[in-house]
Order: structure tokens, then C-alpha cells, then sequence
């Protein structure tokens, strides 16, 4: 089942939006990024990025990842893309690229977006009646296309706003015709897997970078669990660790959920262990 998607019919006007930061601003600038997400070091340190997995290695992704931070709009991975399932970290790693990008550029003028954020700035723009239907859709474009970096993340919550997507699709052709821009997006589908999206438009994020982000092997969830014991300052027998790795989800945060249940009863005076 697809998740709840956002429309453009003016329901969702109530979310505010800015503008490129500048100046000292512009290092802070107004990301709403994830706490504990700095940069690569913190992912990277999380031992599913040392994993393998039938398909593309999570480091791979990482170094790929790393690379465009490094030289946002210098190389052909524009736009990057990532997909994969709900609780694989794909939030965490923009998150990173966006700080390790702060870092290394401070001059770059970045935004970060969720896509129902980019639905509601849409409608918010398109419902200001002293202008143009032209001029109105012109102003939304500059908001996005001022700046070096845009990072889009839950993209497939365009699905249910067209005229959303009409003009995301003139924004994603501003990022890869002009020289210097890069375009880093995320979704739970590839954009051949959103029918709602025209063929123009997937023609357009599929002309870049776009790499799967896949479930770690539950070898590779057994350290994540030993990790996340180590995390919380509690100690769960090896077998108990190697069933929960076994039997917990594959996504990480279900596997985090786990660890954290048995650390609460851990620490309640509870007994852990197999029956």
C-alpha cells in the first residue's frame, strides 16, 4: 500500500516556506536535519555501512555519497537518487551530505525539502491572488532554482499532486541544464516505479546517479543489534542478539525499536534471554 500523499488542491496551504539563507545564515542556514546526523562519520560508523548485501554495497553508496558533498555540481551524479525501503537511513544520509556540504562550502546556497513541504509551498504560492497564475508559478521556481543545492527527500509523496509536479519537473531541468547545481533526492521507489510521474520527468531523474539502498543481511543486523547494545549501555546475550537480528524487520529502525525495548526491561530488573 503506498503511503498518505499530499495534494495541490489548497488543502495543505498551511505550511510556511523560506528562501535561500545567506550571509552567516547561510552556514546554519534553515535545514531541519536529523540530531545525531553531523555527517558521513556518524553514518558510516553504524556497522550496516560496512555490509553487503546481493545488490549494491551500502559503502559503496556512502563513498558515492561522500563524493558529491565534496564537489556538489562538479561531476555527472546530478541528479543523485536514492531509493529503497521505509527504516534503511536514506533521511540520514541527505542528512549527512547536506552538513558535509555546510562544511566543505559554506558559500553554497543549499536547501532541504520534504516533498509534502514542497506541495504545501506550492499551493501556499499559487493561492496569492494579487499576481499571475504566470508570475505566481515564476516566483515558485526562483525559490528553488536561486540556489547551488536542493535536496528533496520522500519524493513519492508528489504522486498525488500533479500540477506540483509540472513544476518540480521545470526545477529538476534548471538543476541539471545549468553548470554547478546538484540535485540529491530520495523516495521508497525508483522513478520508474511512480506511474503518476510522466515520462518526461523520470527520463529527467533517471539521467543522473540512481542507486538502491538495500536491507542489511542479518549477519550484518547482529552487529547493527551489538552496536546499538553498546549504544544504550546495555549487555543482551549473544543469542538473544542473533534472534533478535533473525526475527526483527529488516529495516533498522524496527531493529532499533527491538534493541531499545529489551535495554527498558534490562534496566527494569528484567530477565533477558531464550527460553
Amino acid at each position: 500500500m503506498r503511503p498518505r500523499v499530499a495534494t495541490d488542491s489548497g488543502d495543505n496551504a498551511s505550511s510556511t516556506f523560506g528562501a535561500y539563507s545567506s550571509g552567516e545564515e547561510r552556514t546554519r542556514s534553515f535545514l531541519k536535519v536529523q540530531d545525531g546526523c553531523d555527517n558521513f562519520c556518524a553514518y558510516c560508523t553504524v556497522p550496516f555501512a560496512r555490509g553487503r548485501s546481493r545488490n549494491i554495497p551500502v559503502c559503496e553508496l556512502v563513498r558515492q555519497a561522500r563524493e558529491i558533498a565534496a564537489a556538489p555540481g562538479g561531476q555527472p551524479a546530478n541528479p543523485f537518487y536514492i531509493f529503497g525501503d521505509s527504516g534503511l537511513g536514506k533521511t540520514h544520509l541527505l542528512c549527512s551530505i547536506i552538513n558535509d556540504i555546510r562544511n566543505r562550502h559554506p558559500d553554497k546556497r543549499l536547501m532541504y525539502q520534504r516533498a509534502e513541504d514542497f506541495v504545501s509551498t506550492f499551493t501556499k504560492v499559487m493561492t496569492q491572488r494579487r499576481t499571475s497564475e504566470q508570475h505566481r508559478q515564476m516566483s515558485f521556481r526562483e525559490i528553488y532554482t536561486a540556489g547551488d543545492v536542493f535536496v528533496i527527500d520522500d519524493l513519492q509523496n508528489l504522486c498525488g499532486a500533479p500540477r506540483t509536479r509540472e513544476a518540480f519537473c521545470e526545477i529538476v531541468n534548471e538543476f541539471i541544464e545549468r553548470p554547478g547545481r546538484q540535485l540529491v533526492l530520495a523516495s521508497l521507489e525508483p522513478p520508474t516505479g511512480m506511474s503518476e510521474f510522466s515520462d518526461r520527468l523520470k527520463s529527467r531523474l533517471t539521467s543522473g546517479v540512481c542507486r538502491r539502498l538495500c536491507p542489511p543481511s542479518v549477519a550484518t543486523r547482529v552487529e547493527i543489534a551489538a552496536c546499538k547494545c553498546r549504544e544504550y549501555g546495555v549487555e543482551l546475550p549473544e543469542e538473544v542478539l542473533c534472534y533478535v537480528a533473525s526475527h526483527a524487520r529488516a529495516d533498522v529502525r524496527s531493529l532499533e525499536g527491538a534493541i531499545k525495548t529489551l535495554a527498558a526491561q534490562a534496566k527494569g530488573g528484567g530477565t533477558l534471554g531464550l527460553a
